[in-house]
């Protein structure tokens, strides 16, 4: 039995997922925070840089209300960079690289003398994160289209692979135009030679001699056979 046909991913929007993956795992861990789901692990992180001496005796807390609005937009950023990335690795980097960044911003804080607790950042992050990575997977994003371009006398006539997001909306449009054109233009040529073999078949030569010795001969050559019978009669005369 034939494989079945693979079935095309819809194309996704970066713009509405970015909103939709950074907004939720923001507010989830927004949510997790007002209920007091973090509070026993900011207790300890608290007494814990205290003994080593990261957190000097008059440290200042941030804000709950800064910390929520962290969350929700380091979540925003993280979800629309790794929905802009093409392939897993890249955006299972980034989303490393973000999470290394939040922790050193939290013992950098208490070296300022504030006590940045980054647990709810962290959570709000992962939670993006993993929407954005199942969003990714199941659709098409602008960063994994490619466009074939026709090829150019620079590249010997072979086409090439270019990425989408290096091309503006008005150049796709128009390569696909051309191309649509071209695939057209083609198949009407096809069309006009099948109907002009059929309407001139080849001649025969054989049948074309006949026709020509069945002509008449022209007006001059008339005058001309005219002219030399008359001057044979009087010859003889």
């Amino acid at each position: 039995m034939d494989p079945a046909p693979e079935t095309p991913k819809p194309q996704g929007n970066l713009f509405v997922a970015t909103l939709l993956c950074g907004l939720c795992g923001g507010v989830l861990a927004a949510t997790l925070s007002l209920l007091g789901v973090f509070d026993i692990a900011r207790l300890k992180a608290h007494s814990w840089l205290e003994e080593m001496r990261l957190l000097p005796e008059e440290a200042h807390d941030l804000s709950p209300a800064l910390e929520l609005g962290l969350a929700i937009v380091v979540a925003l950023l993280v979800s629309f960079f790794v929905l802009d990335s093409r392939a897993l690795w890249r955006r299972l980097f980034l989303a490393a690289c973000a999470i290394v960044l939040v922790v050193g911003t939290g013992f950098t804080a208490s070296l300022l003398g504030y006590f940045f607790f980054p647990l709810t950042v962290l959570v709000g992050l992962i939670f993006a994160v993993v929407f954005a990575l199942i969003y990714g997977a199941q659709h098409d994003m602008p960063c994994d289209m490619f466009v074939e371009v026709e090829g150019t006398p620079e590249s010997s006539g072979q086409s090439k692979k270019v990425d989408v997001a290096k091309v503006r909306a008005p150049d796709i449009k128009k390569i696909q135009t051309e191309k649509r054109a071209a695939t057209e233009s083609d198949k009407d040529k096809v069309k006009k030679e099948e109907i002009g073999a059929k309407a001139d078949p080849v001649p025969d030569l054989k049948s074309s001699k006949k026709n020509e010795a069945s002509l008449p001969l022209p007006r001059v050559k008339k005058v001309e056979a005219a002219n030399s019978q008359s001057f044979k009669v009087s010859k003889d005369k």
